[in-house]
């Protein structure tokens, strides 16, 4: 539900319900199945760092075109 109204929020779902997991997947949500090994968390939140970074990096700069309009 959260994505439908933030979409470039990332979501992490931790779960011991193998139902929940098929269902998380379906709508691209991260899925970590409980247990689990808190390197595969760290590697996961890193991977999501790189990501947003890596976004950011090729995003138009809105302060540019602002001050163009100004």
């Amino acid at each position: 539900m959260l994505q439908r109204f933030e979409p470039r929020i990332p979501v992490i779902l931790v779960t011991g319900y193998a139902e929940e997991l098929d269902r998380a997947r379906q709508i691209g949500a991260r899925v970590l199945s409980k247990p689990f090994d808190i390197a595969l968390l760290d590697s996961l939140l890193r991977a999501i760092r790189e990501r947003a970074r890596d976004a950011n990096a090729t995003a138009p700069d809105d302060r540019a075109a602002r001050s163009v309009d100004r």
